[in-house]
């Protein structure tokens, strides 16, 4: 794994930083983390470093100040700067000493772990001599799509157009997005490495599709040259990657337009290979969005799907549930967004058909919450079946998993129902007619932990889930929980998750 050094001076943004993402699943390890550029320092000199992540506004040394000193004895030390603030000066200063990226607080999730994927290449590849025209590209792809996105000030797009190169900005502009893939690479090099008026800007958005803009003073012209370009790529890619290129095309607009609605419409194009995956490039003013939704309760089998759950016969539910998402595809008026409203609905009751039967522990739960956002950003058919099929797998395994004894399967659903009740052992033991003391011995046995800490976990658990998907105030939350004091509540979700619910709800 590669080692990871987290540095700010406020410790709360050092605890949501640790929080924010699986650091071990993109192979990083977070080694340290310390309050100021002095104590980075001592940490560094001790230890072995691969990143540094550092705000750049610090007390006692700045973090400018940090990455010099840093590069004196740790020369292949990759950085990346936090910062609180869009300073145009500490960004040329930052790209001088050849930082992967300059992110803005609040972290963008996305952002960073865009920007950590491609550092990961980078470390992997063990350049003897690194080329930090490189660090150029990352940068000047973050911009491009902060001025596409309505994110940047025109004072700053006209200073970046200049130190990044970017060239001249005409009055009209027209979006495509490239589908994540391969030959989506194989653009991307080859436009990044074209340069002049007639070509197109080129970056990567932060799922990883490749963005295109095309310009002209034209407006007329600039469809026509951007639909030539385009059928040019998709040539291309019939004779080297076997038709895999998928292009969405917004529509021509005034460049001045903030956030372009030519690039959220070529986004949008590319959700609808959900309903025609034999397509290569859809325009978005070729859809008929006028249309509301289509009635499709009668087309799913629901009954047959809980009793091929609880048959445990997963490859027939699975092929049930793909089925019935053929058929859906070829109503007229489909749109997407149904499908993704089926699939959702369909995770749901799967989910809730699995309770029914036994109760389940909260982090087994929480992957259903994780494929129902796959769902929500899938937009190729493939990936739309395959997401079904693991969602049937894991309700099946589910049902197939050890029961607990059955007074513990009672305690649980009790938990699961009436969460909000300050039960103890003493009123649960009463209840089920058993000692409360053994109770409490059975509990820590089948569970792993004791009532108390269950029960705090799961309440936590639920307030995770309400900061997430409501915008209850945090006092309201506490309550919806069963906390009655607040400030009790902080301490808990802080002992549980590492931050506060405020510090919570801000990143997520």
């Amino acid at each position: 794994m590669y080692k990871v050094l987290l540095v700010d001076d406020e410790k709360f943004i050092l605890d949501g930083l640790s929080n924010l993402i699986k650091w071990g699943e993109l192979g990083l390890e977070i080694v340290g983390m310390a309050r100021g550029g002095r104590k980075a320092l001592e940490f560094l000199a001790v230890n072995e470093v691969d990143i540094l992540i550092t705000d750049i506004s610090m007390p006692g040394m700045n973090g400018l100040e940090l990455i010099r000193k840093a590069r004196q004895d740790h020369s292949d030390l990759k950085v990346i700067i936090l910062s609180g603030y869009n300073e145009f000066d500490y960004l040329k200063e930052g790209m001088g000493l050849g930082i992967e990226n300059y992110l803005l607080k609040p972290v963008d999730v996305s952002e960073l772990m865009h920007t950590l994927v491609t550092l990961i290449e980078k470390l992997e590849t063990s350049r003897p001599s690194y080329d930090y025209t490189h660090d150029i590209h990352i940068i000047r792809n973050n911009t491009l799509h902060r001025w596409m996105t309505g994110q940047i000030a025109a004072s700053e797009w006209k200073e970046r157009c200049g130190l990044l190169q970017l060239g001249r900005i005409c009055r009209y502009r027209l979006a495509a997005v490239i589908r994540k893939g391969d030959y989506a690479d194989r653009v991307y090099d080859e436009l990044v490495k074209a340069t002049g008026d007639n070509h197109p800007l080129i970056y990567r958005d932060f799922v990883d599709d490749v963005a295109i803009i095309y310009q002209a003073d034209n407006r007329d012209q600039l469809s026509n040259d951007a639909q030539s370009h385009l059928r040019e790529l998709l040539s291309t890619a019939e004779q080297v990657e076997e038709n895999q290129i998928r292009i969405g095309l917004g529509q021509v607009e005034e460049t001045e337009a903030s956030p372009s609605h030519s690039y959220d419409e070529a986004k949008k194009a590319l959700e609808y290979f959900l309903l025609f995956p034999d397509e290569r490039i859809i325009r978005y003013e070729m859809l008929n969005l006028s249309k509301g939704m289509v009635r499709w309760g009668s087309d799913i089998r629901w009954e047959n799907y809980i009793q091929l759950l609880h048959a445990r016969n997963t490859a027939e539910l699975t092929e049930t549930i793909q089925e019935d998402f053929s058929r859906l595809q070829q109503q007229e008026g489909m749109l997407p967004r149904s499908l993704w409203r089926i699939a959702a609905e369909i995770t749901i009751r799967l989910k809730l058909a699995v309770q029914e039967v036994r109760p389940i522990e909260p982090e087994l739960l929480e992957k259903f919450s994780d494929h129902l956002e796959f769902l929500h950003n899938t937009v190729e058919w493939g990936e739309l079946m395959e997401a079904l099929g693991q969602i049937a797998q894991l309700s099946v395994d589910l049902l197939q998993t050890p029961n607990y004894s059955p007074v513990i399967q009672q305690v649980l659903k009790l938990v699961n129902d009436t969460y909000t009740e300050n039960w103890t052992l003493m009123q649960l033991g009463d209840r089920f007619h058993i000692h409360p003391v053994y109770l409490g011995q059975l509990f820590r046995k089948e569970t792993g932990e004791n009532f108390a800490g269950y029960m705090n976990r799961y309440r936590i658990e639920q307030a995770k889930r309400m900061l997430r998907e409501t915008n209850l105030k945090i006092h309201q939350v506490a309550r919806d929980v069963g906390y009655w004091e607040v400030a009790y509540f902080n301490r808990q979700f802080r002992r549980y998750v590492g931050v506060s619910p405020m510090e919570y709800k801000t990143l997520v």
